[in-house]
């Protein structure tokens, strides 16, 4: 979760909450490539480009899970500080 500092005025967020995000942005940049080629390709896809695929695609989907996480994490810091400093 966040933590605060200086009575609740600061957010500092924890370096795992980046580093999840960062993970799962970069696993759906590479995903958006993986998928153009695919369509280009269409039907000439062989079976291991397509179990390639689907073991990637599986694999981005814990790593957005994961950035779901810290968002949330995230957002429920910013929610308290919120609270706090009302």
């Amino acid at each position: 979760m966040a933590k605060q500092g200086n009575g609740g005025r600061e957010l500092v967020f924890l370096p795992e909450q980046l580093r999840a995000v960062e993970a799962a942005s970069a696993a759906l940049m590479g995903d958006l490539v993986i998928i153009r080629i695919a369509i280009l390709r269409g039907p000439r896809l062989s079976r291991r480009d397509v179990k390639n695929l689907d073991r990637k695609l599986r694999r981005t989907r814990l790593l957005l899970a994961a950035a779901v996480t810290a968002y949330d994490e995230i957002l429920a810091g910013i929610a308290d500080r919120e609270t706090r400093t009302r």
